[in-house]
């Protein structure tokens, strides 16, 4: 930790031998003393020590004050809340700027060649994480490029405490796609998703749809949907492996570092895809690429390849997997009222004033079904 002085032992002591302490003002005597790089000022052992507590204690309360002062970075606000708080403050498990990205890369940038592929730039992306925890329910994209703000949306799902697939169920997710027989797949994520708190499933069916609709124009963007669950696979499920992927309990610990666990789980799904593609024309390449691959390297680029496989399956198949299996609706028994036909508005005006004695029965119907249940 950086110190106002920085002292060292002298080559030569007996130079400084009779020179006063800058701490104690005594004049020095002893052999154990320290000097000063820059200012040159010499002082006594015990003071030394006595110093390096005092800038060490108050460098340690300026950290803490830094620690609760929010104000100076305001997208924390927005980025790395909990999702359960969007829903509290919101109303909906997305905030508005990233319901409003959805709409606004929907409307104009589908065309936009490797969207979600490439890289925004650094600054602006800065800027508009600025900008959206400012004024999050009112965020404008018109002066912004695509990527960028592709880029954000990247960033804000890799950024939440807990991934979009939680810590949990992130493992039960891609061990359907390791273990369980591609026939009974459909059915385990179907109950898989069902396990997910309400918010995360909002959301992910919401994110879903959003990228159902960017690979529905892959003719043009080259992002099919095999593309985007590569690029999207590390900021939404927990790839860490027993502390394989970093030092830290938290999956999204390092994200942002060039060798955090979300660029090497991006390296090899990219890995996983390219020699997926070239297998067939170059089986000498892909043997010998297994070849002295270490366990835990292996195990975890094989969890890489099933997240792959989990998000490319929700992909294409979230509409049947959010609406309600038909063996389902058979088991419900629904009231007389909701098996009515409801009435329009100028049928309610054609009947006149019979239409108050219909308004109180619906209404005493639904308190008296409320009460027996």
């Amino acid at each position: 930790m950086e110190l106002s002085h920085d002292f060292v032992k002298p080559r030569i002591t007996f130079l400084y031998r009779y020179k006063k302490c800058m701490f104690c003002k005594r004049i020095n005597i002893f052999k154990a003393i320290f000097k000063c790089k820059d200012c040159t000022k010499i002082c006594h052992r015990k003071c030394h020590m006595k110093f390096v507590e005092m800038e060490l204690k108050r460098k340690e309360e300026l950290e803490m004050c830094v620690d609760v002062t929010p104000s100076d970075t305001p997208d924390k606000t927005v980025f790395g809340v909990p999702l359960i708080a969007n829903v509290q403050k919101y109303g909906s498990s997305l905030p508005p700027f990233i319901q409003t990205a959805f709409r606004w890369l929907e409307d104009n940038a589908l065309d936009h060649r490797g969207l979600f592929r490439k890289s925004g730039n650094k600054s602006q992306i800065h800027q508009l994480r600025q900008l959206a925890g400012a004024n999050p329910d009112d965020l404008i994209f018109e002066n912004h490029e695509a990527y960028d703000v592709a880029d954000m949306v990247k960033q804000y799902f890799r950024e939440l405490p807990e991934p979009l697939f939680t810590n949990k169920l992130s493992e039960c997710f891609i061990d359907i796609f390791q273990h369980v027989p591609v026939n009974l797949q459909k059915e385990a994520v179907y109950n898989a998703v069902l396990l997910l708190p309400d918010e995360h499933r909002e959301a992910l069916f919401a994110l879903l749809d959003f990228l159902c609709q960017v690979s529905s124009r892959s003719d043009v963007n080259k992002m099919t949907a095999s593309n985007l669950a590569i690029c999207m696979t590390p900021s939404l499920f927990n790839l860490s492996d027993g502390g394989a992927w970093s030092s830290s309990s938290h999956p999204h610990h390092g994200a942002g570092s060039a060798g955090g666990p979300v660029t090497s789980s991006y390296n090899l799904l990219s890995s996983v895809s390219s020699c997926r593609n070239h297998r067939k024309s170059s089986s000498r390449f892909t043997s010998a690429a297994v070849v002295g691959i270490p366990d835990d390297l292996k195990r975890v680029g094989q969890n890489c390849k099933a997240a792959h496989d989990c998000l490319l399956f929700l992909i294409e198949h979230y509409r049947h997997l959010f609406a309600m299996a038909e063996d389902i609706m058979s088991q419900c028994h629904f009231s007389n009222m909701d098996e009515s036909i409801p009435m329009s508005q100028k049928e309610l005006v054609e009947m006149g004033q019979v239409w108050r004695g219909y308004w109180n029965a619906c209404t005493l119907a639904l308190l008296k079904e409320v009460k027996d249940k």
